[in-house]
């Protein structure tokens, strides 16, 4: 829909420290990874950051937070269930992600 659309694309501009992905590709290159495998990798990294985007969603909602990266925080914008099933999209977008990689080498 496009209020989940609008919603993911305003969480993923907040900003932030992108430090997973940043750790899950450097973590492969340091164990061996091939040049082959690096694009699993990088599906796999980017799963990693949805999947926490998801969690910060719903754990606003759960905490009660008003704002997140100094910006209202999605259930106060949009009402604790579009925001669940904002956080909801996103941890089945990452399941997707590591699903189609199917298993790394």
């Amino acid at each position: 829909s496009d209020l989940v659309r609008e919603e993911v694309v305003r969480l993923f501009k907040s900003g932030g420290k992108r430090l997973r992905p940043v750790l899950t590709l450097l973590t492969a290159r340091a164990t061996g990874a091939t040049e082959a495998a690096m694009a699993d990798v990088v599906s796999l990294a980017a799963a990693v950051e949805v999947l926490h985007s998801a969690s910060l969603v719903h754990d606003d909602i759960l905490d009660e937070a008003d704002t997140r990266r100094g910006e209202q925080a999605a259930h106060v914008r949009l009402g604790e269930r579009a925001a669940a099933l904002v956080g909801d999209f996103l941890f089945a977008t990452a399941s997707v992600l590591v699903a189609e990689i199917g298993s790394l080498p």
